[in-house]
């Protein structure tokens, strides 16, 4: 007579009953069928994932800085002029052109890591490698000098001896192609027609970003008029990778051995639109777990391991510190996507779809512009119906802005 528990339909039978109860453990919506899942499968997952994520922020109108028109002689009489010819640059520029500006704060932050000081702003060596540090598209610099009629190019000013002129030296330089757009020298008396003055040099300068800048016009002629006024949507594009210890506790934790460590990949980008700080960040990882034998008896004769797949999403908010450190708390949620492996008398792998809530915090340190080593804590909530799971994360990886 046969052994009734050496038998295949016995232990069918109880895996049968044992996925039951499994699947009445979870709220959601549940997947449960034969599926081939590799490792491969899930890779080509992450990177469609993240990268359709990032094409989708490409979207944008080209990026100009305006470097301070500087006061090449340090002559402290027309030192004012700094301001005022900047400021009359830039308000003249976003009357005429749609074009995107990045808050001041980041390319100086980018020209003090790299060295390159405000009194050389004005020299074509300087401007083209922060226009390529800060990832810029154009860049508008210049200065300016205090001379006297006998040193000016334009002959109707040398009839007026104690005319002191304003010679600015003005250059547009396409990042791309590392030449200049444009390149002169805009003269005019710098007494009191010095404001007359400034506005030719304004007037030169639109003329010439014509070549490589949309005017409003154009832009409003292609249904963009409600786009010219606002900052950009996304801005700030980090891709980071992830790895650390894992820790489960309360709900099925007991039950459970982890595996270590998890991996994550993370995409992150700033909304500017509604603020700087304002951060939005998409993660996606893998850990593994095995059940504990003398907790889970009914599965002690398969080989059970179970892969999980985690895809979520994350608000935050950047604090910064010293140019260099920055703090960076989030709170978001997303699911689990676990898959378990039953090795036996019968193998299978059956699958169900876990939500969590979550919250933690990231620290980053700038080594440089376009890389970061964060260091980062979260707990993820995985919502099951005897209870919630808390899963903890402390992870330490990289980003890379680009």
């Amino acid at each position: 007579m046969t052994n009734k528990k050496n038998s295949v339909s016995y232990y069918s039978d109880k895996l049968e009953k044992k996925w039951k109860a499994l699947k009445n453990r979870f709220i959601t919506y549940q997947i449960i069928k034969k599926m081939n899942i590799t490792k491969t499968n899930f890779v080509l997952a992450a990177i469609f994932f993240i990268f359709t994520f990032s094409s989708l922020l490409a979207l944008e109108m080209k990026k100009v800085i305006i470097l301070d028109f500087i006061n090449i002689e340090k002559k402290p009489n027309f030192q004012y002029l700094e301001v005022s010819i900047t400021d009359a640059v830039r308000e003249g520029m976003i009357k005429k052109f749609v074009f995107q500006e990045i808050d001041r704060s980041k390319w100086e932050e980018v020209a003090d890591l790299n060295f390159l000081y405000k009194d050389d702003y004005y020299t074509k060596s300087v401007a083209t490698n922060l226009g390529l540090l800060a990832q810029q598209d154009i860049i508008i610099s210049g200065g300016f000098k205090i001379i006297s009629t006998d040193d000016a190019k334009n002959v109707e000013y040398k009839k007026d001896k104690d005319l002191p002129i304003i010679a600015t030296q003005v250059r547009i330089l396409n990042i791309a192609t590392k030449k200049p757009v444009a390149e002169f020298i805009e003269e005019g008396p710098a007494d009191n027609r010095i404001f007359e003055s400034v506005n030719k040099i304004v007037e030169r300068i639109n003329e010439e970003a014509k070549a490589v800048l949309p005017s409003r016009e154009e832009w409003e002629k292609k249904g963009l008029k409600d786009e010219v006024e606002k900052a950009p949507f996304f801005e700030n594009f980090n891709l980071g990778f992830r790895a650390g210890p894992v820790l489960a506790l309360y709900g099925v934790a007991k039950r459970i051995n982890l595996e270590q460590p998890a991996f994550f990949i993370a995409a992150k980008t700033n909304l500017s639109r509604f603020h700087n700080s304002f951060a939005l960040q998409f993660e996606t990882g893998i850990f593994k777990h095995s059940p504990v034998k003398e907790k889970n008896v009914s599965i002690d004769h398969y080989d059970v391991t179970s892969s999980n797949y985690v895809f979520s999403g994350y608000t935050g908010w950047d604090l910064i510190y010293f140019k260099f450190l920055g703090l960076h708390p989030q709170i978001g949620g997303g699911i689990v996507w676990q898959l378990t492996n039953f090795n036996g008398e019968i193998q299978t792998t059956n699958s169900i779809i876990i939500p969590f809530a979550a919250g933690g915090s990231e620290v980053s340190f700038k080594l440089n512009p376009f890389l970061s080593v964060i260091l980062g804590a979260r707990c993820m909530a995985e919502i099951e119906k005897p209870g919630i799971t808390y899963i903890n994360t402390a992870t330490g990886g990289i980003n890379f802005k680009w």
